[in-house]
């Protein structure tokens, strides 16, 4: 058995026999039932994130579009912060779920002011993967109070993002499909939209900060209709680089997963 290198951003190297990481690890000890395609996919995706730097500055990571339901719900980052299921939202093997209702979404109990979280106030990320194109009139991820949230494709066809501003001061960039990673980052006042790993129209400025929200975070925000889910993930500050790593490392693991497109 091989043992495999990595060299994490300001974290040395560490070895782990049999070409993983710690992080995979300690993962996959939380799944049951996974067959040997999908226990080397999560090996790649997470060990990979991990080299990039990206693993330790999110706080929560999931991956929708996986064998099993119970692993779908996992918490990539820790054992903290599942999600729970409400109402029956559909779940198919390899894809994720279908869009969201006003009595079925995806629901974690990580809020922005949990505990040791990388998310704060001026320095944060959010984002998802969506697997439809067409427009929504409301977000399909964040917090259900409205003050961080991240809009595919509103109906106006535009990419809309905000992050604890309680003055909406949100971001927009042009967005005709509403398909593909979507996220968002903050660095003091600046906000930025990215998809698929590039940037999405000019910066914005955010103009009146709030403190970090005590309110849970879910899929589809005020009843959601329009966005069906593949990925979704929310921490501190990810750079364009990171945004980048981010999203080449989640598309191969669609590569191998689900044909190249959840």
């Amino acid at each position: 058995v091989g043992t495999l290198l990595l060299q994490r951003a300001g974290k040395g190297t560490i070895a782990v026999a049999g070409g993983g990481c710690s992080e995979a690890t300690a993962f996959l000890a939380r799944t049951a039932g996974l067959d040997a395609t999908h226990t080397t996919a999560y090996t790649t995706f997470i060990c990979g994130l991990a080299s990039d730097g990206v693993f330790a500055k999110l706080d929560t990571l999931y991956v929708f579009n996986t064998q099993t339901a119970a692993a779908s719900l996992l918490n990539l980052i820790s054992s903290s912060f599942p999600m729970t299921n409400v109402g029956a939202l559909g779940f198919t093997v390899d894809h994720g779920y279908a869009a969201t209702t006003s009595t079925q979404f995806l629901t974690t109990t990580w809020a922005e002011n949990a505990g040791g979280n990388h998310w704060i106030e001026t320095s944060s990320s959010m984002g998802f993967w969506s697997r439809t194109a067409t427009a929504t009139n409301v977000p399909s991820w964040g917090d259900n109070g409205g003050n961080s949230r991240l809009f595919s494709r509103f109906a106006g066809d535009l990419a809309i993002y905000n992050a604890d501003d309680l003055n909406f001061d949100a971001t927009q960039a042009a967005s005709t499909d509403g398909s593909g990673l979507f996220a968002g980052s903050r660095t003091g006042t600046t906000t930025q939209i990215y998809r698929n790993g590039a940037t999405l129209g000019a910066a914005g400025t955010v103009s009146f900060s709030q403190a970090v929200s005590a309110t849970t975070w879910q899929t589809g925000t005020n009843a959601d209709t329009g966005t069906s889910m593949a990925m979704a993930f929310s921490g501190g500050f990810l750079t364009a680089t990171d945004m980048s790593n981010l999203n080449s490392r989640y598309s191969a693991w669609n590569t191998t997963i689900s044909g190249g497109n959840p």
